[in-house]
């Protein structure tokens, strides 16, 4: 009974310090699969949290597809199956995109009404430095939503006018050669910047 007895408690003791330590290591681990939550309580705290979530779903989604068996890759080369799966990884990577977006400033234009001017990368495919957004935000009773986003126009960068091509030609026939017509600018129709989601 003794002997029993003395060889049974080691045993249980490893059982349970195993069973700990897996548990820790298990509560240390990252969940991924858990999207960070959207904290609408403050105009700035909404737009960090969701630049915080969309980074989550991209790689999230990234991850998923990279994770999962494609039928459709029995119809390509073993060359353009690992094409695929290089940029299913840079997807993936690419998905950090806005870690480098910040906050500027918050104008309060009333209790239920701010603007966000933000520094964010338009995207991953994007070589260019952050522009400056401004992100429209209306809210009561600590909860903020997004009304619009703005930003300077790409191709007038904030003139509103533009190079008229069609006139710099018809000057350059005539032998004009140092005018430089300008126009009203067709993407931002002159007012100098653009919405992100509506058009005109």
């Amino acid at each position: 009974m003794t002997d029993g007895g003395s060889m049974k408690f080691p045993t249980l003791v490893r059982v349970f310090l195993s069973t700990t330590l897996l548990f820790l290591s298990c509560k240390s681990r990252p969940v991924e699969s858990t999207a960070p939550p959207i904290d609408q309580s403050t105009p700035d705290r909404l737009v960090e949290s969701l630049w915080a979530y969309k980074s989550w779903e991209d790689a999230h989604e990234a991850k998923h597809y990279a994770s999962k068996p494609h039928p459709e890759f029995s119809a390509y080369t073993s060359e353009v199956q690992a094409q695929f799966q290089k940029n299913m990884n840079s997807a993936i990577e690419d998905s950090s995109f806005r870690k480098n977006n910040r906050v500027l400033k918050v104008n309060v234009e009333s209790p239920t009404r701010a603007v966000v001017v933000a520094s964010e990368k338009p995207g991953s495919w994007s070589k260019e430095s952050e522009e400056t957004t401004y992100l429209l935000a209306i809210g009561s009773d600590n909860k903020w939503v997004i009304r619009d986003k703005t930003m300077v126009c790409w191709h007038c960068r904030g003139t509103g006018k533009a190079e008229d091509l069609d006139q710099r030609k018809s000057d350059i026939q005539a032998n004009r050669l140092n005018t430089h017509p300008m126009k009203i600018c067709d993407v931002c129709q002159g007012k100098g910047w653009n919405s992100q989601y509506f058009k005109g």
